[in-house]
């Protein structure tokens, strides 16, 4: 059937445009009743906008030119202009996405919880199943492949980049993400494919980069957009011009907005107000979708992977919770959409009263201590509470928020034991604003607290809940101490007085509030460590055993302690218990990048070089950390594959990718310097000799590097 087109006249007004472009979607793309192998298979093209509100695009009505790509998107094909994100946490947000779950389903709350899944079926993995290639492009660490969300991809670009000194970098910009994208594209096979684009960028610091600052510096936020925006626009004229569009399904949908102080708040995972859950959601696919479409009614995250399956004519798994938009783009009744919505950020991290609610157009129920009803038609801002007064309603969305939790699995609201992050990672998320919670929330006295009571509170701990870095300031630490006073009871936020006050070198004030932070969180082994740590930074090596004994015995299967009693251990020189415990680390935690290194290190050190390789090959796979540790890691298997193999070859190959991680790293040069020599390559030996003696003029075997290097 050949795809039908309405005359122009017919199309006049615009109840007719909706009617006509309705209908040619519904005869081009269903009718004639196309079965599934009649045509091809079309393509997914998914852009995950994080942290961005719907009312910062154009096509959404706001009046500053941020967003012309994304724009031409919505001119193209669909606008959803009432879309609600589930969680406003990036992790569980994206989870609800890919899985067409809610949170309390799929077992992710907070940053803390990795998305395990259990038997729910990802996107990814259903249309790689399905012969699709899959690849995802990532923009931040609160993503990277150990989170869960790599499930069904064959290709997941998750490395960050490092920064000038190595360290690793917690989010890279939207134009190396497209570079990423750009490559796959060129050397993918040919054959349908699902690829997923993260973009990280209108999150906090806002700080866009030239000529987006120039232009929006009264808004970096939608400075941040600007930019966003034109490296989209970058990536689909692209695609375009390859040819790569002509039968892809193209979404664009944000995992949740951003309150620029509404309610008191800059942010998101706080709160559980229209600025952070109502979101952007365009949808386009050239010659199928006719341009021009507005769907009012509220759509959901978790309508997004329903939908796909429906338009790609695959079947639906049971674990579905959303439903497919299909209807809505058809023009065919559809029931209305309740959106069901929750926020569990400060009660991990403080042991405050969860967010949860319901929204049923244009009627929205917040439950917590201090419950709220607003009607978003009159009231958009929720500024007035009608709890109390509209008592019908009231009743009515309180019913279906307890009908949705009692058909829903029961979870924790917090990180369980199996779900390990290392300390890494939690540094990482601390620096994005996601704090982890978990066992740190201080008194259960607190539960049923309201958030909403301790709005200064939350204020303050905005300010200062990156932790301390290489731009904080003492008056950051006058913050936390004014914290610490408002919130004593939070072992939280008294291991972070601690940290500020060991950034200060305050060392006996930093002890205090760690052993603070012990007496509100006394089964927390994490806290142990921090004291441990400092003891030794103190020079306090008794004090270091027993604060890592007591951590011991909270918890003999936490990897983190574990790896921690190994260190000491080694240090120690007693290297049989150290590699006991690192292999226990590793036993606990098989992608311990740190231990799996460390270990390797000692057994070359005990001259076991042929054990230590497939511990290195080992961490190769998983390939995390800066760049000073994957240099060091390639360094130690140069000497590895020399030692035990004579291996000229491979352990040039690994030595020279270590001075390109790590140029300030000495030992490479030296070994390279001494092969190359063994080899008869006199000139190359020379080279890494004189390198050897720039970077380390008194090291090992400098009488020889300085006969190697020559006059």
């Amino acid at each position: 059937m050949k795809n039908m087109r309405l005359s122009p006249p017919a199309c006049r007004g615009s109840g007719w445009r909706r009617s006509c472009a309705i209908l040619v979607f519904a005869l081009v793309l269903w009718g004639a009743g196309c079965s599934p192998s009649a045509r091809d298979r079309p393509n997914v093209l998914l852009l995950t906008l994080d942290t961005t509100r719907a009312d910062r695009l154009g096509s959404y009505g706001f009046d500053r030119p941020t967003s012309p790509f994304l724009d031409r998107l919505a001119a193209a094909g669909v606008r959803f202009e009432q879309a609600r994100s589930q969680v406003p946490i990036t992790l569980p947000s994206h989870a609800s996405l890919f899985t067409g779950t809610y949170p309390s389903t799929h077992g992710s709350h907070l940053h803390s919880d990795p998305f395990q899944g259990g038997d729910l079926r990802t996107l990814a993995e259903i249309l790689a199943q399905n012969g699709y290639q899959t690849a995802a492009f990532i923009a931040a660490r609160v993503l990277d492949a150990r989170f869960g969300l790599a499930r069904g991809f064959d290709h997941y670009a998750d490395d960050l980049g490092s920064r000038a000194d190595g360290r690793p970098t917690d989010a890279r910009r939207a134009e190396a993400v497209v570079a990423d994208a750009k490559r796959w594209f060129t050397d993918r096979e040919p054959g349908p494919f699902l690829a997923w684009v993260h973009f990280f960028d209108p999150h906090l610091p806002f700080d866009p980069p030239e000529p987006y600052r120039s232009q929006f510096k009264d808004d970096p936020y939608s400075g941040e957009i600007a930019y966003m925006d034109a490296q989209i626009g970058s990536l689909l004229d692209w695609l375009r011009q390859r040819g790569d569009l002509r039968n892809t399904i193209i979404i664009a949908i944000a995992d949740h907005g951003e309150s620029l102080g509404e309610h008191g708040i800059h942010g998101h995972t706080e709160f559980v107000y229209q600025e952070v859950l109502h979101i952007p959601f365009l949808m386009s696919w050239p010659e199928k979708i006719t341009a021009g479409l507005v769907v009012p009614e509220i759509v959901r995250t978790i309508d997004v992977l329903p939908t796909i399956l429906d338009l790609c004519r695959l079947d639906m798994p049971d674990q579905i919770e959303g439903k497919s938009l299909r209807p809505l783009l058809e023009g065919k009744p559809d029931p209305p959409r309740v959106s069901y919505f929750e926020s569990r950020y400060l009660e991990g991290l403080f042991g405050w009263s969860p967010f949860s609610g319901v929204e049923q157009w244009p009627s929205k129920l917040i439950r917590a201590p201090h419950s709220e009803i607003f009607d978003l038609a009159q009231d958009p801002a929720e500024s007035e509470n009608l709890f109390g007064a509209e008592t019908t309603t009231g009743q009515h969305l309180s019913h279906l928020l307890d009908d949705f939790h009692a058909r829903l699995p029961a979870t924790s609201s917090t990180a369980s034991g199996k779900n390990q992050i290392d300390d890494a990672t939690r540094r990482a998320l601390t620096s994005l604003g996601y704090v982890s919670g978990g066992k740190r929330s201080g008194s259960t006295d607190s539960a049923a607290e309201d958030p909403k009571d301790h709005i200064l509170s939350v204020r303050l701990f905005q300010q200062v809940m990156g932790g301390p870095s290489t731009r904080t300031v003492p008056t950051d630490l006058d913050t936390i101490r004014g914290l610490a006073r408002l919130e004593p009871d939070q072992a939280n936020i008294q291991q972070l007085l601690g940290d500020y006050l060991w950034h200060f070198e305050k060392f006996p004030a930093a002890a205090t509030a760690f052993e603070r932070s012990i007496e509100l969180a006394p089964d927390d082994p994490a806290l142990r460590l921090k004291l441990a740590a400092l003891a030794r930074k103190r020079g306090d090596t008794s004090g270091a055993q027993q604060h890592l004994s007591a951590a011991y015995e909270l918890d003999a299967s936490d990897p983190a302690v574990l790896f921690e009693m190994a260190e000491h251990e080694a240090r120690a020189q007693n290297y049989s218990l150290a590699e006991q415990y690192y292999r226990r680390c590793i036993d606990n935690d098989p992608e311990s990048v740190p231990a799996l290194g460390h270990l390797a290190a000692l057994l070359l050190f005990l001259g076991r070089e042929a054990e230590s390789i497939p511990l290195l090959e080992q961490s190769f796979a998983l390939d995390r950390g800066d760049r000073q540790d994957r240099a060091f890691r390639r360094y130690l298997m140069g000497i590895a594959v020399w030692d035990s193999r004579q291996d000229a070859a491979s352990a040039i190959t690994y030595l020279t990718k270590a001075t390109e991680l790590n140029p300030g790293l000495p030992g490479p040069h030296r070994y390279l310097a001494l092969i190359h020599a063994e080899q008869g390559r006199k000139a190359e030996a020379t080279r890494h000799a004189r390198q050897y003696l720039q970077l380390a003029p008194d090291g090992p075997d400098a009488e020889k590097m300085r006969t190697l290097a020559g006059p």
